[in-house]
């Protein structure tokens, strides 16, 4: 599998849109509103990837409630999983138990933080990795490759 690394170090702390095709860089802004309506208003959105969104029944109001969601790996991209989009978090999170199938040892970390999670305070060992975006199963791409520092719970539950 051949990883894509796109270079955007010219775009520090900035918002891009990239054709994942041709990792061109579209167009780049200072906010993730702004970065929407330049995307809205170039009709750049015939480039999207467009990923499933996975229904579930929710379970105190029996209602169908969808979750947007893409296919990922973290340090082995031939280990994918879904991964929920949340737009709002400020941290990349994931099950202790992942980074252990993908052989990342988590006895040094770089950081430990005790971190707010669906109403509850978990504990969450950082540690650098490399994070894979993979395309939609019926685009016929290899995943985007960039580094970023995920946050490891042990006994990683929905609250």
């Amino acid at each position: 599998m051949e990883v894509r690394r796109p270079n955007l170090s010219q775009y520090p702390g900035r918002y891009v849109a990239l054709d994942l095709v041709t990792d061109e860089v579209l167009a780049d802004a200072a906010t993730m509103i702004e970065i929407i309506e330049i995307v809205r208003s170039r009709s750049l959105k015939d480039r999207a990837l467009v990923y499933p969104f996975y229904e579930e029944v929710h379970l105190r109001r029996g209602r169908t409630v969808q979750r947007p969601v893409v296919l990922v790996s973290i340090g082995d991209p031939s280990l994918t999983f879904d991964a929920l989009v949340d737009s709002g978090s400020e941290h990349v999170l994931a099950d202790s138990t992942l980074a252990f199938a993908a052989g990342i040892d988590l006895s040094d970390p770089i950081d430990i933080a005790e971190i707010g999670v669906g109403g509850g305070i978990v504990e969450a060992r950082f540690m650098p990795v490399t994070g894979y975006l993979h395309p939609p199963k019926a685009a016929e791409l290899e995943p985007i490759a960039w580094d970023l520092d995920v946050g490891f719970i042990d006994g990683w539950r929905p609250l």
